[in-house]
């Protein structure tokens, strides 16, 4: 089935907001198995992708001004070359969404439990909203 997933990139002169298709299993029922099996597969596509060092790394001038306006420009180097444990991530990810670190809605819908019975169809639309922790002092 094809999910399409809404992916946002925050920036102080440009935000990009861009729709990505994404496959999911048929048989995906409730949200735990929807969280499951993207986690799944994207465990999988990053314990694949190889870890050839560039002889010479450049950024074109577009890939400079879109970094800068996220302020942030670098070469997204992987620094972590080690294979991911598909079991871990999964738990990482539904300890998160238990914590209220992100949040699902499907077709401006929110999936609030993870047990939530999904009724999925070819082109409904997935958003996952982060929230990021401020950073300061807890007295």
């Amino acid at each position: 089935m094809n999910l399409l997933v809404t992916i946002k990139q925050a920036g102080k002169r440009k935000a990009k907001i861009v729709d990505k298709n994404l496959m999911v299993s048929d048989d995906v029922k409730i949200l735990k198995d929807l969280i499951c099996d993207i986690v799944t597969s994207e465990v999988k596509r990053f314990n694949e992708i190889g870890f050839e060092e560039d002889i010479f790394n450049f950024l074109t001038s577009s890939e400079i001004e879109d970094n800068a306006s996220i302020g942030k420009v670098s070469f997204n180097e992987k620094h972590n070359k080690n294979k991911q444990d598909l079991n871990k991530a999964i738990e990482n990810a539904l300890q998160c969404f238990e914590d209220g670190i992100f949040r699902v809605f499907i077709n401006e819908e929110e999936k609030e439990n993870l047990n939530d019975e999904l009724n999925l169809t070819d082109g409904d639309k997935l958003v996952f909203i982060k929230f990021t922790m401020l950073a300061g002092r807890l007295w």
